[in-house]
């Protein structure tokens, strides 16, 4: 049976590329140690990845930790009866003992779905989001949000070519309107330009 590996935290992510930044030197001239051999700094990790979260994605778009904390004591007493009223059909049998096989079955279910959707999370939001338990509108507001972005550039490389190749002030005047919807037409240009001196100074040196 192949062992599948969860999908790497964020929280991970960024301590092993610390690790590869600082060649695994601690500050205090020792060596840092594996992810999974230190698992009293974890909380702390997690807890950096969250406040850059909070800084780097809108509020709404984040996910509650937990749902007390987003919720009345009312609210969670009716979404934990809502969630036994759904479960008591599956689990149980008609004599009210719990069937155990239907159980197993869906933790598989479950377990498959902790394995595959951050997977999926991760890949669609450029590895911004990860856990299974975002909301959809998360997800799909940081995946949206990134494919504008994606436009946006492809759009701006496209206006900044013409810009480049058409010397009419009239023709640049309109490429430069038709780009403010998506960012800093000069800025592309001139980005352009550096990428291509680059370009000629590495054609020219090479022997």
């Amino acid at each position: 049976m192949t062992t599948i590996e969860a999908p790497k935290s964020l929280a991970q992510t960024g301590y092993e590329g610390y690790a590869v930044h600082t060649c695994n030197e601690a500050p205090d001239g020792g060596v840092i140690p594996n992810w999974v051999d230190a698992p009293q700094i974890h909380g702390s990790w997690n807890a950096g990845v969250m406040a850059i979260l909070r800084a780097a994605i809108p509020a709404h778009l984040l996910p509650p930790e937990t749902l007390e904390r987003h919720a009345s004591d009312a609210q969670v007493a009716d979404s934990q009866a809502e969630h036994r009223q759904f479960w008591e059909g599956i689990i149980r049998n008609p004599d009210g003992s719990l069937n155990e096989d239907q159980v197993h079955a869906e933790l598989a279910d479950y377990g498959h779905l902790i394995r595959e959707v951050p997977k999926v999370y991760d890949a669609i939001t450029g590895g911004m989001l990860s856990k299974p338990n975002y909301f959809a509108h998360a997800v799909i507001g940081v995946y949206e949000d990134q494919r504008n972005r994606d436009i946006d550039d492809a759009v701006l490389e496209v206006l900044a070519d013409l810009y480049r190749d058409l010397e009419d002030e009239d023709v640049r005047e309109l490429i430069m309107l038709a780009a403010q919807p998506h960012g800093d037409l000069l800025a592309e240009v001139q980005h352009q330009v550096h990428i291509a001196q680059l370009v000629a100074a590495h054609v020219s040196s090479a022997p």
